[in-house]
């Protein structure tokens, strides 16, 4: 748990500072913030499919990152990123960009430790947030 919390940490930051040189005055036009900004669930609900959602992505991503191993760091963790961002897209440029973030921050740490709980345990803090701003992450 507490390495997923300093994960999830790592990444909102690496996030602020990737946002300060983007434009993201933009955000409240983006698709995700519309369609969260129009959307109220239970936090008992956000948790159940953060965590649901948390497990699924990550055992498929960090399956994609032991799949390309043999390949080297940067074929590895950019095919899990690449995936990563395909299934966001719906989010707009920012989210997309968050996402882009956020999937290297966990890939890379995927990559060096090899530990999936503490990107899942990120993941979910991510969707959390998500749920409860609309304003980072997938």
């Amino acid at each position: 748990g507490a390495v997923g919390a300093l994960l999830f940490v790592a990444g909102l930051a690496t996030w602020w500072l990737a946002a300060a040189f983007a434009d993201t005055r933009e955000l409240q036009a983006q698709p995700i913030a519309e369609i969260m900004s129009n959307t109220r669930i239970s936090l008992s609900m956000a948790l159940a499919l953060s965590i649901v959602n948390g497990v699924y992505e990550e055992m498929f991503l960090c399956f994609l990152v032991d799949a390309f191993r043999g390949h080297g760091a940067s074929v590895a963790i950019g095919v899990s990123t690449l995936v990563r961002l395909l299934y966001h897209l719906h989010q707009g440029p920012v989210g997309v960009l968050s996402v882009l973030v956020f999937g290297l921050v966990v890939s890379l740490f995927y990559w060096r430790t090899r530990q999936l709980w503490p990107v899942v345990v990120a993941h979910a803090l991510q969707d959390v947030v998500s749920f409860s701003y609309g304003s980072y992450g997938g």
